[in-house]
């Protein structure tokens, strides 16, 4: 199914909630005035072309895979909240604008964890055989020129520093 079909169909269930909600406490008047916006919403996503780029957008959110609300789903409470709150004006462009925000938000975190797994996944690197400034080696004790009688002790000097000479 489309994007547009499984999102109308997700605030219709959001709907549902929200009248159910309504009818267990006919006093809170953010159920009643929720459902009639989910209601409004879910007829404004049902007329809006198949080809809108937001349902591009929101193609990988899951719809309907679980009761309504579902548990720590950022889709679900954004339906649960939508037309709640009676001092701000809810706007079906500014419900898909956070849609595809909450979308964006996903992809980038799957990129993130992707990324993080390739780099788990790749061998440790080797840092080169390099030696360090106190390492000892072959070439800093011979002379230009070569000579065979390496002495891992350093030079010979004729210095005494008990202030002799040898």
């Amino acid at each position: 199914m489309d994007a547009r079909h499984e999102l109308a169909k997700r605030i219709d269930c959001g709907a549902a909630w929200r009248t159910a909600r309504s009818a267990e406490d006919p006093t809170d008047d953010r159920s009643r005035r929720s459902a009639d916006a989910l209601v409004e919403l879910a007829g404004y996503v049902k007329t809006l072309p198949p080809n809108d780029r937001r349902f591009d957008a929101i193609t990988g959110l899951d719809f309907d895979q679980h009761d309504f609300p579902g548990t720590d789903d950022d889709v679900d409470k954004l339906i649960t909240r939508y037309g709640s709150n009676p001092h701000l004006q809810s706007h079906p462009d500014t419900f898909l604008r956070e849609l595809v925000a909450i979308a964006d938000r996903g992809a980038r975190s799957r990129r993130r964890s992707r990324m993080a797994s390739a780099k788990a996944a790749e061998p440790p690197r080797r840092e080169p055989d390099v030696p360090g400034p106190s390492d000892r080696i072959a070439s800093d004790f011979d002379p230009a020129g070569g000579g065979s009688d390496f002495d891992p002790a350093g030079p010979r000097s004729d210095f005494d520093p008990a202030g002799g000479n040898s």
